[in-house]
């Protein structure tokens, strides 16, 4: 190991004093007028990134922290040898790509060093106001930074979810237009999409089983996506907030099973949505498979209406995303007027009606009659 260690920074490069551990910190300064949402979407692709390019000389690394606040976005990752030349250029070449991207505009500078595990600790722990996040997981390198490789990915990937879904429901495109240009570009769009949901339906399993982590991790078995200070969700967060003090590790467990339900629907055959969760699990895959296409610099026009057209049946659950309709979900005379389902917190993993199973883990929490039988939501 060297006796010295090299940080790589956009503008040059100094040296460091010698640390007993290789912790690399990356710091990008966030973008004037930047949302909490960009934020975190600028982290979560930071995260895909740095992991490739880290991934390819420091096996099994992992992220420690990723902090967000109104002025930066940082995050560390603990690995061995992650202060040689060739790691550090590899980040700083895939940060730099990063943020060349439009969308970033305004974006940076960043800054890449190695420094030790105190000092990050410190920085993490401190009065800036940022979100810690312990994940203690591998870096994923499944899905390639540079985007022709992310599109060939997709595309390759495009088949495992073909026996489930119609390549017409992922494409505003007619995929059998008479003219042959027409037809070959339907359906590529088509695969594309198809490539983004599958990979979307592993990372959106993935990220909920790292919030079900995070939750645990806490040591307070009661404790929700409310009450975690300190915390930060990749998934939980994009569900509806007015129900943040609701979202328990049971109930995170149960929603891994309703998200694993309809995932399954991608290779085994869609069939309609069950119940409310099952519907924001796909509301939540549709939100990866976005970052997947965007990842891929894929400008894909109306795909996501058609896809919500085809696999929803209603919109009936967009109400709860609505801060203007709180309380509107438990009035259910007055959405069984209006046609509406049954929207209640308690009604979540309720079968919409006997003909629309799901899983046993769900049955137990869905509202059961006293002979055990569960209770439809709604004919």
């Amino acid at each position: 190991m060297p006796n010295a260690r090299e940080s790589w920074s956009r503008g040059g490069c100094d040296r460091l004093t010698a640390v007993e551990t290789d912790e690399l910190t990356i710091v990008v300064v966030v973008a004037v007028g930047a949302t909490p949402l960009e934020r975190d979407g600028v982290l979560r692709r930071l995260e895909d990134v740095v992991g490739a390019a880290v991934q390819a000389h420091a096996p099994g690394g992992y992220i420690t922290h990723a902090t967000i606040d109104p002025g930066e976005v940082r995050l560390v990752i603990d690995a061995p040898a992650l202060a040689t030349p060739p790691v550090l250029s590899l980040v700083g070449d895939a940060i730099n790509a990063l943020m060349a991207d439009p969308d970033l505009l305004g974006w940076g500078p960043f800054s890449v060093k190695v420094t030790d595990e105190a000092s990050d600790e410190a920085d993490a722990d401190g009065a800036d106001g940022g979100a810690e996040v312990v994940h203690r997981s591998p870096l994923d390198p499944r899905y390639p930074v540079d985007p022709e490789l992310s599109r060939r990915r997709l595309l390759d990937d495009a088949d495992h979810v073909l026996g489930g879904l119609d390549l017409q429901w992922l494409t505003v495109r007619d995929v059998d237009d008479a003219d042959p240009d027409e037809r070959e570009a339907a359906l590529t769009e088509a695969r594309y999409v198809a490539g983004a949901l599958y990979h979307a339906a592993v990372t959106t399993v993935d990220h909920l089983f790292g919030d079900l982590a995070e939750l645990t991790g806490t040591g307070d078995p009661g404790a929700t996506v409310r009450s975690a200070k300190g915390a930060a969700f990749f998934v939980l967060e994009d569900l509806p907030a007015r129900y943040a003090h609701r979202y328990d590790a049971l109930f995170v467990q149960q929603l891994i099973v309703a998200a694993v339900t309809v995932t399954a629907r991608l290779t085994e055959g869609w069939r309609p949505l069950a119940c409310v969760a099952e519907e924001l699990a796909l509301r939540l895959l549709l939100d990866q498979a976005e970052v997947r296409l965007e990842a891929a610099d894929l400008d894909l026009p109306g795909w996501r209406g058609i896809v919500e057209d085809c696999l929803f049946e209603d919109t009936d659950h967009e109400l709860l995303f609505d801060p203007g309709l709180d309380g509107i979900e438990d009035d259910e005379e007055s959405l069984a007027r209006t046609g509406t389902t049954p929207l209640a917190f308690t009604r979540w993993f309720t079968p919409f009606n006997a003909g629309r199973p799901v899983p046993p883990y769900l049955l137990d929490s869905a509202g059961l009659d006293s002979s055990g039988a569960a209770q439809p939501a709604a004919e």
